[in-house]
C-alpha cells in the first residue's frame, strides 16, 4: 500500500502541477470523478489532497467544461446526499476555488443562498458563505442581471432570527458589496436596492442597542461601512440611515473611521 506521502492523488497532484497541456474531457472526467469520491472520505489528509488535485485540474480544462463540474460538485448536496459535514465542507471548498464567469457564477449564485439555509453545520456555512462574494460581485461589474428571488431570499435572511445564519448573509454582502468598482450599473443598483432596507435595519438595531445586539457589532459595523462607502460614492442612495446612526452613536463611527 502506498504511503500517505506517495499516495496515487498527490502523485497525480504533482504530476498536473508539472503538466501545462489541455486534458481530454474524459481523462478530466476520471479525474474528477476521483477527486469527489475522494472528498467522502473520512480521512482528512484524503480530503485535502483531493482538494489540492482539484485545484491544479481546473488550470487543464476550459472554461465552457466548468459548468458541468459546478453541477456536479451541488449535486449531492442539492440532494441531501453527502455522508456529512466534513464532505459538504470539502465539496464546497471545492466549489470556492472556481473562478467566476457569467454562467458559473449565475449557476453559483442561484444555488448557495438556499445550502446555507439548509446547512446545519457552523464551519460548512462560513464555507458556503465565503464561496459565494466574488460571484456576486463578478455579476454585478458585468452588469447581469442578478434573479430577483435570489436578492429577496439574501435580504430576508440578513435580518434572520438565527445568528450564525444572518452573519453569514451580512458578512457576504459586505465582501461583495466592498469589492464592486462602481454601484452605477443597472444590476448593481437593483441588487443593492433590493438588500438596502435589511442593511438599514441591522444598522438601527445596532445603534439604538450595540452591545447588546444579537450578534454583538458585527452587523451594524458591515452595515455602517457600505453606506459610508460604495453606496455613499455611488451618489445614488439616501444617507437617513447613517444620519440615524450617528444620532445616537458616534463614538462607534470614530472608531470605524
Amino acid at each position: 500500500m502506498a504511503s500517505a506521502h506517495h499516495s496515487p492523488i498527490l502523485v497525480t497532484r504533482d504530476f498536473f502541477l508539472a503538466y501545462s497541456h489541455p486534458l481530454d474531457p474524459s481523462i478530466f472526467k476520471k479525474l474528477l470523478t476521483s477527486c469527489l469520491s475522494s472528498a467522502k472520505s473520512s480521512n482528512p489528509t484524503v480530503r485535502t489532497n483531493a482538494t489540492v488535485l482539484f485545484k491544479c485540474l481546473l488550470n487543464t480544462v476550459s472554461d465552457d467544461s466548468l459548468g458541468s463540474v459546478v453541477t456536479e460538485l451541488l449535486a449531492l448536496p442539492q440532494a441531501g446526499k453527502t455522508t456529512g459535514s466534513d464532505h459538504r465542507a470539502t465539496l464546497y471548498t471545492m466549489l470556492s476555488i472556481i473562478h467566476p464567469s457569467t454562467t458559473i457564477s449565475l449557476s453559483i449564485v442561484n444555488a448557495l443562498p438556499l445550502l446555507i439555509l439548509k446547512e446545519t453545520n457552523d464551519v460548512v456555512i462560513a464555507i458556503l458563505a465565503s464561496a459565494l462574494p466574488q460571484h456576486l460581485t463578478f455579476l454585478m461589474e458585468g452588469n447581469t442581471c442578478i434573479p430577483a428571488e435570489i436578492s429577496n431570499v439574501i435580504a430576508k435572511e440578513m435580518t434572520n432570527t438565527k445568528p450564525v445564519l444572518r452573519r453569514a448573509f451580512v458578512s457576504l454582502i459586505g465582501t461583495a458589496l466592498w469589492n464592486v468598482s462602481s454601484l452605477g450599473n443597472d444590476s448593481s443598483l437593483a441588487f443593492v436596492k433590493a438588500i438596502s432596507s435589511s442593511l438599514e435595519a441591522n444598522l438601527k438595531t445596532f445603534s439604538t442597542n450595540s452591545l447588546g445586539a444579537a450578534a454583538r457589532p458585527l452587523e451594524g459595523y458591515i452595515a455602517l461601512t457600505i453606506l459610508l462607502g460604495p453606496m455613499a460614492k455611488s451618489g445614488k442612495f439616501g444617507m437617513d440611515s447613517i444620519l440615524l446612526f450617528l444620532r445616537y452613536d458616534t463614538d462607534c463611527v470614530c472608531d470605524i473611521m
